[in-house]
Formats: structure tokens, C-alpha cells, sequence
């Protein structure tokens, strides 16, 4: 694939973020203590099931579990993945932790982490949209988008529907082994009196399926995994509810995509960068600010100039001044 000067200069300008020239302990700190915070709320969480009312518990519990359980896919699960939740100077070593730190993470939602992640990320990563990328599957906008998220709100357990570990044959013992965790859990609630908790529990995976489906129309959808060059076949998008949307910067996700090395909390500063070599001409396509058009399937795709000027075709300014 053909890309102009200045789209290399996008992908070398995220190695300045690099996470091997990160100081490992400083950021393992980081990492360990914002998934310490995650946790804090899941468990905070099941506390209150122990103390409100169930009617009002329910629907508020469900909400905070499913954000949570989003935000540990996207620190934890995500980062693994990419071999930079931590790090150590023996980058044997950090591969190995990741691994086991990413199926720990990974199993109690169901999820199988070495061939969904460890295996499927790469894969999205290197040929996004491909028949071979299990990672993106079907994204829905327009109606279908609003479709999906009212069975999700309304269905008990619809959201095992959207699972895409259910896709390989080796995830049978984890969720053997997912579900044994969640039945012993929740007979605690329930004989604790605390009978909520358990449905919220379950209640928040269709608000994580929901959030998921979101995520993957910003990042893949309206046609965008049709385009030529796989660095643009995703957008940046901000969201009116910012981090409760897309937790930990995964909301940068033309950047992301660029260059996959950059951490999380990395990624606003390697937006300005990008944004600064970005032509202006392709701002409004590739940090997409209508987040509702978007999911509504309005946006719209690259034209024939700006694929032109994405493969370093079209004619420069001065050639276009002559002429």
C-alpha cells in the first residue's frame, strides 16, 4: 500500500511514546494502582448490595459493574495484549506476565484471552476487517446499532450473544471455570440476603456487550473497514460522556492504530502530534467529533482526493497553484 510522507511521519511520531522507554517500575505502578482503583469499584459495588435497596440497587448496580468491567477489558485485557500492561527489562519475562496476568483478568468475564487477545489483537491490528479478524465481527450502526442495545437493556443474558470467545472450541473450560466462580459468588450474596447482587452481576454484561458494540461502531463502523489502507479504517471520537464511553484514552483509537506500542496514558500526547501532521482536509474524517452521526451511519466516508491524498497521489498545494 502506497502512503505519502506524511503518514509514515504519523507512525514514527508514536515511537517517542514507546513503552520500552518507559521507566518499568513507575509505570507498573501506575498500572497496578489504576486496576487497584477498578477493582475497588467492583467490590464497592457488591458492599452496597449488602445495604440499598434492591429495586433501586439493580438498575444503578448494573450500570457501575458494566463501566467497570469495561474499563478492566481496556486496562488490563487490552494492554496485555499489546505486552504493556507491565513491564520488566527481561522482556521474556514481562511476555509471561502479561500472558498469566491477562487470562486471570480475562476469565472471570468469560473470555478467552490467548486466542481472542493474545492471538486475536494482533491479528486486528495487522489486517483489520479481515475475514481473519475475529476481533471486530459485526458492527452495527443505524437501526440495527439501536436494535442490539434494546435487547441488551431488556433480555437477561442476550448479552452472551456478543461474546466472541463462544467463536473458539478451547473456551469451554474457561467458562466452566467463569461460571463455577460467579454460581459460588452469588449463593454467597444470596444467602447473605443480598439476592441483587447476583442479577446485577449478570445484568452488567449486557451493559458491557452494550458498551462494546458502541465502541466498535466509533472505532470500525460505517463502512470503514472497506478502506484501502488499514490505518484508516478507524477514527478517533470523543463522546459527549468521555470516560465513561471509552475508559483509559481507548477513544484515541486512530492513534492507537497508527502505532500500537503507545500506553494508555500516553495517548492525548501522541493525539497532539498526530493531530499537528494530520492535513486539515482529513481533521473532521479522522478524529470524529459527530459521535451521534456516526452511530446513526451518517458519517461520511473518504472521497477519491483524500484517498488520493492518503497515498501520496494527489497533487501538492503549489502544483495545484499552477494549474
Amino acid at each position: 500500500m502506497k502512503r505519502a510522507p506524511w503518514v509514515r511521519e504519523l507512525i514514527s511520531a508514536g515511537n517517542a511514546y514507546h513503552y520500552l522507554k518507559k521507566v518499568p517500575w513507575q509505570h507498573n505502578l501506575l498500572n497496578l494502582s489504576m486496576t487497584g482503583v477498578v477493582l475497588g469499584g467492583i467490590g464497592l459495588v457488591f458492599w452496597a448490595g449488602l445495604h440499598m435497596h434492591p429495586l433501586v440497587y439493580l438498575p444503578l448496580a448494573a450500570l457501575a459493574l458494566g463501566h467497570l468491567y469495561f474499563a478492566l477489558f481496556i486496562l488490563v485485557i487490552h494492554e496485555c495484549s499489546h505486552n504493556m500492561y507491565v513491564l520488566s527489562s527481561d522482556r521474556s519475562r514481562a511476555h509471561r506476565l502479561n500472558r498469566w496476568i491477562g487470562v486471570v483478568a480475562a476469565t472471570p468475564l468469560f473470555t478467552n484471552y490467548i486466542e481472542h487477545w493474545e492471538k486475536g489483537h494482533r491479528i486486528h491490528h495487522l489486517h483489520p476487517g479481515a475475514p481473519q479478524d475475529l476481533q471486530v465481527g459485526a458492527t452495527f450502526t443505524g437501526p440495527a446499532l439501536w436494535r442490539e442495545l434494546r435487547l441488551l437493556a431488556l433480555v437477561p443474558g442476550y448479552g452472551a450473544r456478543h461474546n466472541p470467545s463462544g467463536l473458539y472450541a478451547s473456551s469451554r473450560p474457561i467458562v466452566a471455570v467463569a461460571l463455577s466462580g460467579w454460581l459460588l459468588l452469588s449463593a454467597a450474596f444470596v444467602w447473605s440476603g443480598a439476592w441483587a447482587v447476583p442479577l446485577a452481576a449478570l445484568w452488567a454484561f449486557n451493559v458491557l456487550q452494550a458498551l462494546n458494540l458502541l465502541k466498535k461502531s466509533l472505532e470500525h463502523g460505517a463502512e470503514l473497514l472497506d478502506e484501502p489502507d488499514a490505518a484508516f479504517r478507524t477514527r478517533s471520537y470523543f463522546p459527549a460522556l468521555g470516560a465513561l464511553i471509552s475508559p483509559f484514552n481507548i477513544n484515541y483509537h486512530f492513534e492507537h492504530h497508527l502505532n500500537f506500542t503507545v500506553p494508555w496514558y500516553d495517548l492525548p500526547k501522541y493525539h497532539a502530534a498526530v493531530a499537528a501532521r494530520v492535513p486539515a482536509s482529513l481533521h473532521g474524517h479522522v478524529f470524529n467529533m459527530d459521535t451521534l452521526g456516526h452511530l446513526n451511519g451518517d458519517r461520511p466516508q473518504y472521497d477519491a482526493a483524500l484517498r488520493a491524498e492518503i497515498a501520496g497521489t494527489s497533487p501538492s498545494l503549489d502544483e495545484r497553484a499552477v494549474s
